[in-house]
């Protein structure tokens, strides 16, 4: 991704807790970018988000009538918002994607060893079937892209 893009992260940081970050997991959009201005849109040239946050957010806009789930699908097709799919990372840049596992395993075991926050707690916090998603954007973003936590 070059200087001029930014990525829009929903739900992904439980691709952190995982084995391989690079598995589709159940995401979504943060509808507040659209709500408090849309700058991501007027600041850079490319805006992405994940394949499946895109697609979650069809199927709920077309299962419950959500309109953010609209105007994301708008905003894809007039091509103001791109997908990135996880899964053809391997395909596309082999490199990279060896990088990635190789960083988001040294940093699993090293957390491992120390713990977590909420390994104490009667629910684990930051498992991601407790559907509470811990932050580190850093392991997941492609070299030169901005991120932007909005919501």
């Amino acid at each position: 991704m070059p200087k001029d893009s930014i990525y829009l992260s929903g739900w992904e940081y439980n691709r952190l807790l995982e084995e391989d970050p690079t598995e589709p997991r159940p995401s979504m959009l943060p509808g507040s970018a659209l709500w408090n201005g849309g700058a991501q849109f007027w600041l850079f040239q490319n805006v992405y988000c994940t394949k499946e946050s895109l697609d979650a957010e069809i199927r709920a806009s077309e299962a419950v009538g959500f309109i953010t789930g609209k105007i994301w699908q708008e905003l894809h097709k007039r091509e103001f918002l791109k997908t990135f799919d996880w899964k053809e990372l391997i395909k596309e840049a082999p490199e990279r994607y060896n990088s990635l596992i190789e960083i988001h395993r040294d940093l699993r075991e090293k957390y491992n060893k120390q713990g977590h926050c909420s390994a104490d707690s009667e629910i684990a916090i930051d498992r991601a079937d407790d559907r509470f998603y811990t932050t580190g954007p850093n392991l997941l973003l492609l070299r030169g892209a901005h991120h932007v936590r909005t919501g």
